[in-house]
């Protein structure tokens, strides 16, 4: 850490910090190396383990050992005295003491002056005493190891090795016959507490060891004490950390301090420093694993932003140095180790989820990008085929303050599919003088998202008309083979719009936010019908566009009366009602087309979700003519065909014999319904889907009869959460526009929220 730490000094610290580390080890490596192969080879294992000072009397010149000892005694001193004045001017800019370390902030030519002098001339501060004591300790007790192994010469007795152990308060031991005359290594080997005895002043060791000790216990509660106070302050961890949140007026989390001083001596109390050596060795190397981890992980992301300068960088020399700290872990201790591994996983998965929206980014961001960008170029949409077909669903939006509700139901009816919130700005590019609109409001629209805790996208685009726009976001929206293949829209009619944001359901509660909830409902404001920015006709053209570009059409009405909280925690059961008959063509009612089994899967989709399979059913309604037709057969082709689609349903006869009547008897609608209902049975039990049948024009319907149907919905649809309705084709004509809404108005008066479905493709198969 000696390069990390006067780092402010260098010129290119990204340069010179790791050129001279690396370069640092490996010459100590090499030199290490090379002296062990030529001890190993020049002298045997009995004098390398009994004498400690053989290196003095074997090499070419015999002081050449004296001047290592004072040059890596004063390299080593050196590197503790820069890097502990630099630490020191750091904590006194911070004013973490106050006044006590005010003058170590003087600085003369870019160093630090005053902590330098205050190393050699003063007792006052604690970094310089830790420093000196352990320099002139390394350095006397370097010229005592080499006034006794001059004085090797000549052999002492055992009785004077005996008395010296004796007097350093080691235990005298016989002496070891050797090919060399007996020392006192044996003081060396048998004593650990010599140094007092042989120091100039023997308080010298025991205050060096104490206040290097204190020194380092206080660098390292410092900086953790910080940690846990950022920790704190980010409310990552919740209540665990609250407290470590106080700090003084100056900024000093004294609470934090004192946790970390309680963990120290909780360490301590282990009361055994190997124990404590291994511990902290191995949370030092997993450190070391994280860094190497997380460059690894930003070389494989091809992040464009990561270019490290270390020419000898590479993954290999990441993935080389996760894996050469995991086994030096596991080497030191296995089992701390793998705790430590768990514990790490642990509190990641905690940051990851808990951790707050800030602009330093986050490596699991490049990640994802990078294996969604390589999956998506696999998603080819040539081979999709019906049997993995999901609803992507685009759900076009004027105002989400008056479509909450209905948000929250797609959200639930895509199933695991692609949802995306569509809106136009009605203007012209051309006239925009600053800025682009969409870019400024599209942080709304997140905000949003993210306080409705939906899981959709936001497609914002600006054009002259509602129209086009929406022609804009059908084509581009989506991304690849991600494309919307059902088109949401909300009905037109004259009822005022509802203010959902007015619901305290509504809204999730949300931790971190890029806005707050107040911004988001101030941003969207209420509107009226006076507001609307397209006329009937438009609308209906509206659905036709997206018909014609292949798309399922899904038209949402009174979704504004659901209250999908009401429902998951109601003791009751709720129904979901489809009717695959449509209302509009009563003669075709046998045929189950496209339509009728985009209808049936829509409805078995939102079934199956979590928020509603609990508690709802599904139902089924067939409708009957007992008139004319077979009931039997009719009720066991349709239960054939829910058990060849794999959909549990309850299915329920409804006569509408007297809504039929309405029609007339002579009517060309009711007259037809003998020979569809004789194509109905020349299918037989397969249920096989029949295209979709001509449209009839609206004109041909009486108003009575559609009031009739309407009213046989309401009376059926007690206790109905939603109810699926077949959508009938828009009109070709433009003259018939109006009357065509102002039916399906008819038809939905009343009902809970209803869906309107028109299917264009084929969604399931009986032959999967």
């Amino acid at each position: 850490m000696a390069g990390a730490n006067m780092s402010g000094d260098l010129k290119d610290p990204s340069k010179a910090i790791p050129r001279g580390t690396i370069s640092a080890i490996t010459f100590t490596f090499v030199t290490y190396i090379i002296v062990s192969c030529l001890v190993a080879a020049s002298c045997d294992n009995f004098l390398i383990k009994n004498n400690y000072v053989f290196l003095q009397d074997i090499n070419v010149w015999g002081p050449f050992v004296g001047i290592g000892i004072f040059a890596a005694t004063m390299s080593a001193a050196l590197s503790n005295l820069i890097g502990a004045s630099r630490v020191l001017a750091a904590v006194a800019r911070d004013s973490i003491f106050g006044k006590l370390c005010v003058a170590s902030r003087w600085r003369c030519d870019g160093s630090a002056l005053f902590c330098h002098t205050a190393q050699y001339k003063t007792w006052r501060y604690i970094s310089p005493l830790s420093n000196w004591h352990y320099m002139s300790n390394r350095l006397f007790n370097a010229a005592y190891f080499l006034r006794s192994s001059h004085e090797m010469t000549s052999t002492p007795s055992v009785e004077s090795c005996s008395h010296v152990l004796h007097s350093a308060g080691g235990m005298a031991v016989p002496p070891v016959q050797s090919t060399l005359s007996p020392s006192c290594s044996f003081l060396l080997k048998n004593s650990f507490g010599f140094l007092p005895d042989i120091n100039l002043w023997p308080p010298f060791v025991i205050t060096g060891t104490l206040i290097a000790t204190y020194f380092a216990s206080l660098v390292k509660m410092i900086g953790s004490s910080r940690i846990l106070h950022a920790l704190a302050k980010d409310n990552i961890y919740g209540i665990l950390l609250s407290p470590a949140t106080k700090a003084t007026l100056g900024g000093n989390p004294w609470v934090a301090v004192l946790a970390s001083w309680i963990l120290v001596w909780m360490v301590l109390l282990i009361g055994s420093l190997n124990e404590i050596a291994e511990l902290t060795s191995i949370f030092f190397l997993l450190s070391y694993f994280c860094t190497n981890l997380a460059t690894l992980a930003l070389e494989l992301a091809s992040a464009p932003n990561f270019r490290p300068t270390f020419k000898l960088f590479s993954w290999h020399t990441s993935l080389l140095g996760c894996a050469g700290t995991l086994v030096m872990m596991f080497f030191i201790n296995f089992i701390y180790a793998s705790i430590s591994i768990i514990l790490f996983i642990i509190l990641f998965m905690i940051l990851h989820y808990r951790a707050p929206l800030e602009s330093w980014g986050s490596i699991s961001q490049a990640l994802m990008f990078h294996q969604v960008r390589k999956y998506l170029l696999l998603l080819d949409s040539r081979k999709d085929h019906v049997k993995f077909w999901r609803p992507n669903m685009l759900l076009m939006v004027a105002n989400p303050r008056s479509c909450c509700e209905l948000i929250h139901f797609v959200n639930d009816l895509k199933k695991g599919g692609l949802f995306l919130l569509g809106h136009v700005k009605v203007g012209q590019y051309q006239e925009v003088t600053s800025g682009d609109p969409c870019l400024d409001e599209m942080p709304y629209w997140l905000g949003l998202v993210d306080h409705l805790r939906v899981k959709a996208f936001t497609e914002l685009t600006m054009a002259p008309s509602v129209r086009e726009g929406m022609w804009q976001l059908i084509r581009i929206g989506g991304l690849g083979a991600m494309k919307p293949n059902t088109i949401i829209l909300g009905f037109y009619d004259n009822m005022l719009p509802q203010d959902s944001f007015q619901k305290k359901e509504i809204f999730k509660e949300v931790k971190y936010a890029n806005l707050e909830l107040k911004e988001v409902r101030t941003k969207f404001l209420s509107r009226s019908t006076s507001d609307r920015q397209m006329n009937p006709s438009e609308y209906v053209l509206l659905m036709k566009d997206c018909i014609k570009m292949g798309k399922n059409l899904c038209l949402a009405r009174n979704f504004h009366l659901l209250d999908k909280e009401k429902i998951i925690k109601s003791s009751e059961t709720y129904y979901i009602d489809a009717w695959p008959v449509n209302f509009t063509a009563p003669h075709t009612r046998m045929d189950y087309n496209t339509t009728c089994l985009f209808l049936l899967q829509l409805a078995c989709v939102l079934k199956m979700t979590n928020n509603w399979k609990k508690r709802t059913c599904l139902r089924v309604f067939l409708c009957i003519d007992p008139r004319q037709d077979d009931t039997m057969r009719l009720q066991y082709r349709l239960e054939q065909l829910l058990q060849l689609l794999r959909i549990s349903a309850s299915i329920h006869l409804v006569a509408i014999d007297n809504c039929l009547q309405y029609l007339g008897s002579d009517s060309a609608l009711v007259q037809s319904g003998t020979e569809s209902q004789e194509t109905a049975y020349s299918d037989g039990a397969t249920g096989a889907p029949t295209q979709q049948q001509a449209v009839t024009s609206p004109k041909d319907l009486p108003q009575n009869y559609l009031q009739a149907v309407n009213q046989l919905l309401v009376d059926k649809m007690q206790g109905t959460a939603v109810c699926f309705l077949y959508l009938p084709e828009p009109p070709s004509d433009s003259t018939e526009h109006m009357r065509y809404l102002q039916q399906l108005q008819i038809l939905t008066d009343g009902l809970p929220p209803t869906m309107l479905v028109y299917g264009q493709s084929l969604v399931t198969s009986t032959a999967l």
